[in-house]
């Protein structure tokens, strides 16, 4: 991968070379300059990532506005040289296609901006009521809070993002809380004590499963600290914060005489490499979905929308609730229709999917995964009211 990295690099410089002689000899000395910054910053600085990596470890930020800065320095440095390639081809003395790829960098940067400043603005709050013709009595009106993929470890606002998570679902007087995984980024010291005093001020009991930024297997010291040894620690953090961890087991939850089950799956370090495949079949969830009584009202948590195609074949499972695609941080709606990315990746993305009686519910999450941008996908928490229909 190094030697692929460094051709690359050698790659793009003689472009870029090219192009900034090309600009010489046409007299623009103000765009030698201007190109030649871009250049700087996507040939040469994208060379020391792996040492910013290093000083991330004690500053995240660091490492997430180089990725802004490096990926908007690339979007425009292609953009101008594409432009001023396609001006050569067309004749020497034009400048319209240059022009045009200026502007296309201006509205590129717009849009980044954007992108990076609207999950710093705070917490949307998603409000979802869903009906069951076998929701026990029990339970009508029961609201359940979901909050998933916080990825501590890339936030922007990490502090103020955890209060307005916390408030927002105090405020809402929530039977229970389920943390739907992925609680930090990379490494468990993102779950700070100052994080985890202001998650234990959530009021209703909070449930939790594991997702696969959980494990700890995205660090580089994984020799002398093993998967295994972080997956224990970030467990234990968990459970410091007084929720009840769902590892591959059910709950009973009790309202006004009536009872549901509530299922955790466990995201595992063997499915880490299927993570992104339409399908990922898991043993363990056969065996816990028969374990729920026939007739019992049952909610499921799991990190992975996919292990809901395994879900909703069995008796259980009435409402799944899952996170991890993030909507690929970026979404586009045009009226009543949404599209993303993630479609590509994903049969089931982003929000409400019904199948027979059986609903899943993705949500989008907080945080952030390679690139500290939201575009389209504010970063949010659901809150469900169920209710009792015939």
């Amino acid at each position: 991968m190094g030697v692929i990295l460094w051709i690359m690099t050698i790659v793009m410089v003689v472009l870029d070379l090219w192009v900034l002689r090309l600009l010489y000899r046409q007299g623009r000395q103000v765009w030698v300059w201007v190109y030649g910054v871009f250049a700087i910053l996507t040939d040469i600085v994208a060379r020391f990532v792996p040492l910013i990596g290093v000083v991330g470890r004690q500053a995240p930020m660091v490492v997430m506005a180089c990725v802004c800065v490096l990926l908007l320095a690339g979007i425009i440095k292609v953009l101008l040289a594409v432009g001023i390639i396609a001006d050569r081809l067309a004749g020497r003395g034009r400048h319209t296609l240059f022009r045009s790829a200026g502007v296309l960098a201006l509205i590129a940067t717009g849009v980044m901006a954007a992108g990076i400043i609207t999950p710093m603005r705070g917490i949307r709050v998603e409000r979802v009521e869903l009906c069951f013709s076998n929701l026990p009595k029990g339970f009508e009106g029961a609201r359940i809070g979901f909050f998933t993929d916080m990825h501590l470890g890339a936030l922007t606002a990490p502090q103020k993002i955890v209060k307005q998570v916390v408030d927002s679902l105090n405020a809402e007087e929530c039977m229970l809380v389920i943390n739907g995984g992925d609680l930090v980024n990379i490494r468990n010291s993102e779950l700070s004590d100052a994080h985890k005093e202001s998650l234990r001020q959530i009021a209703a009991p909070v449930y939790s499963v594991m997702g696969n930024h959980d494990l700890g297997y995205y660090r580089r010291d994984t020799l002398e600290y093993s998967v295994a040894q972080s997956t224990a620690d970030f467990k234990s953090a968990v459970d410091s914060l007084g929720w009840t961890r769902l590892d591959n087991r059910s709950v009973w939850i009790y309202s006004k005489g009536d009872s549901i089950l509530l299922t955790g799956i466990e995201f595992e370090r063997k499915q880490a490499d299927l993570r992104h495949h339409r399908s990922v079949e898991s043993v363990a969830i056969d065996s816990l979905m028969r374990a729920v009584p026939e007739g019992v009202f049952n909610i499921v948590a799991s990190h992975i929308p996919q292990h809901w195609h395994t879900i909703r074949d069995t008796h259980a499972g009435d409402l799944t609730l899952s996170g991890h695609t993030h909507a690929m941080q970026c979404k586009i709606r045009i009226g009543e229709k949404e599209w993303s990315p993630a479609a590509l990746l994903y049969d089931e993305w982003s929000g409400l999917y019904r199948h027979d009686n059986k609903i899943l519910y993705i949500s989008e999450g907080i945080g952030f995964a390679g690139i500290p941008i939201r575009l389209g996908t504010p970063p949010s928490i659901v809150i469900f009211t169920l209710r009792h229909c015939e």
